[in-house]
């Protein structure tokens, strides 16, 4: 896929959706990302608490840098979160030299769980620590709104975001 193709595609998404989610987890083109990236309002880097993780992290943002980007547009997300493990959120935000965004918990069996029943784990369990972390993710989607919406708005904006599908593959 070129980059002008995906710009392309992306122009014409923002015609019918006011956001847009691209995930790039993965992806090998390090130029490719870095144009992307650069296009982007805003940019979450997800990165687990591991240490492969975080080096890989690094190895993207300096890859990033190099390629011009404005990593201050790049927060961070730090995914399954462990607090028995020695490296904190901050300390990983503070390596990476970006803004800690959110901290999402490590739910592997309630997420499973919800999984292995053909459901989200937002639809099974509303209040599990994992959909709460995701909820402040959620809101910052649905776009400025007053101090008295957001709290009303946490779950609805998630299942809004997150709707399950009844088709099956």
């Amino acid at each position: 896929v070129s980059y002008a193709a995906c710009v392309g595609l992306l122009n014409r998404l923002r015609a019918f959706f006011d956001q847009q989610i691209v995930d790039l987890g993965g992806f090998t083109n390090h130029e490719f990302v870095a144009q992307i990236t650069a296009v982007a309002d805003e940019a979450w880097l997800v990165c687990d608490q591991g240490v492969a993780s975080i080096v890989s992290a690094v190895d993207l943002l300096e890859g990033l840098r190099d390629a011009g980007v404005d990593i201050g547009k790049i927060r961070l997300v730090v995914n399954q979160y462990d607090a028995t493990l020695s490296l904190t959120p901050a300390q990983i935000a503070e390596r990476l030299g970006i803004s800690l965004l959110a901290t999402l918990p490590a739910r592997r069996v309630a997420i499973g769980q919800a999984a292995n029943q053909g459901r989200l784990i937002v639809e099974t369990a509303e209040r599990d620590p994992y959909v709460r972390a995701l909820e402040p993710l959620a809101d910052r989607l649905a776009g400025p709104i007053s101090a008295g919406q957001r709290g009303a708005l946490g779950l609805s904006a998630l299942k809004r975001f997150i709707q399950p599908s009844s088709r099956r593959s």
